[in-house]
């Protein structure tokens, strides 16, 4: 008995931190991706260019709740699985008490 499979599509829109890790996980899943960026490729509209990219749950814990400490943990540790090769030092916080 023969079957034709046929892969189904996903579209993402937003070539951002949220969006290229999401098609990244559509395409390992199976899916024919096709991602959408209405920005120019320095992607300066993305809340990674404006938020610096920064992954440092410890600094965040110091005025957030705690769920964001540990979703922060657990992309370090998505981070380090896809890149092992990244050089990860820690984080220096340089700040006043009341900044």
């Amino acid at each position: 008995m023969s079957r034709n499979l046929v892969r189904q599509g996903a579209t993402v829109i937003g070539a951002g931190v949220t969006g290229s890790w999401q098609a990244l996980m559509l395409s390992r899943a199976g899916f024919d991706v096709t991602l959408h960026e209405r920005s120019t490729s320095s992607l300066e509209d993305s809340t990674g260019y404006w938020a610096g990219g920064m992954l440092a749950p410890y600094c965040e814990s110091e005025a957030t709740e705690p769920v964001i400490a540990r979703l922060g943990l657990r992309a370090l540790d998505l981070w380090r699985s896809e890149c092992p090769d990244t050089a990860i030092n820690g984080t220096l916080v340089v700040a006043h008490r009341r900044d």
